[in-house]
């Protein structure tokens, strides 16, 4: 590196991040970039279609984040030093480079992509405008409901939301994972015919009688309960090419499996003793005896005469009572 150019950098590393020097964080929507004079870093608005998370102070987003600090010295003018990405419903049309944040645009709802879309685009780096095309980025999605598939019909560059068959079914197109079936299919038939974007599953209790192409969704038939008595079979996953099955090949898979119902088993071991009951209530009073019946009356006995010892005692003291008084 020249010796001014090395100077300039350390100059500019003093004055951004000199102490006392207040570091720049992002808000939401932002990227953080140094300014076209090349002597400061600044944020800069997301273009309409892009955004980006807010700053974290010491990480993306913020100029004292130490990759920064680390990169400023070599830095030129609008190097970009964070990036937006792309809204879902959006693709790149102008590419990402490292002194420009790149364009979005709104994908298209006519055509190819009337039942389809985009998802969102993570861009942390420079990124080319051919691999980020409308035709790869928004065909990503289908926007079909739940029991239905993408069909694409090539002769007039057209997509379209087909129902399931009878003993098929498909989760909602935003459940899928991203793909790219539809560009893809527009590549090879090259205006020849219909091409399936997204596929049918066969429910439980039916087999795929007729296969699954690539331009065919299939037909399910369900299990004969007069032959099977089992009328349940394995779920099957569509995909570009299934193979018909016969009916004897699944429907009795679940017989297999299950078998007949077995043998009941042992009794159980008795149950613990209960605990005593609570003590019963006191007993009504009992009802009162007879009363008895009255005694006969006794015999007078005879007046006993007073001994003479006693008459004699009687007799001295009654006269020493009264003298007392």
């Amino acid at each position: 590196m020249p010796q001014h150019s090395a100077l300039w950098g350390l100059a500019f590393l003093a004055l951004i991040f000199a102490p006392g020097a207040e570091a720049i964080v992002c808000a939401e929507d932002q990227y953080l970039h140094v300014n076209s004079d090349g002597d400061a870093v600044i944020c800069s608005g997301c273009s309409t279609g892009m955004s980006n998370a807010a700053g974290v102070a010491g990480g993306e987003g913020d100029s004292a984040n130490p990759k920064t600090v680390n990169a400023v010295a070599t830095l030129t003018a609008n190097t970009l030093l964070t990036f937006c990405n792309v809204k879902a419903g959006y693709y790149l049309s102008a590419a990402v480079t490292s002194t420009s944040k790149g364009t979005a645009a709104i994908c298209t709802t006519a055509g190819v992509y009337t039942k389809t879309t985009s998802v969102e685009q993570v861009i942390t780096a420079p990124v080319d405008g051919v691999s980020t095309s409308e035709a790869l980025r928004c065909t990503a999605k289908s926007t079909c409901a739940a029991d239905e598939y993408l069909s694409l019909n090539d002769a007039v560059d057209t997509t379209s939301c087909v129902a399931c068959g009878t003993g098929m079914t498909s989760v909602a197109g935003s459940a899928l994972p991203t793909q790219t079936l539809v560009s893809d299919g527009v590549t090879a038939t090259s205006g020849n015919g219909i091409v399936l974007g997204t596929f049918c599953n066969v429910k439980s209790g039916y087999y795929l009688s007729t296969g699954i192409t690539a331009a065919l969704p299939g037909a399910a038939t369900v299990c004969d309960p007069n032959i099977y008595s089992s009328t349940r079979s394995l779920a099957l996953l569509g995909a570009a090419s299934v193979n018909a099955v016969l009916e004897h090949e699944v429907c009795i898979v679940e017989n297999n499996v299950d078998g007949p119902t077995g043998p009941a088993g042992a009794a159980g071991a008795a149950g613990a003793a209960g605990s005593a009951g609570s003590a019963g209530s006191a007993g009504s009073a009992g009802a009162a005896g007879a009363a008895g019946s009255v005694g006969a009356a006794g015999a007078a006995s005879p007046a006993a005469p007073l001994s003479t010892v006693t008459a004699a005692v009687f007799g001295a003291v009654v006269p020493a009572v009264l003298i007392l008084f």
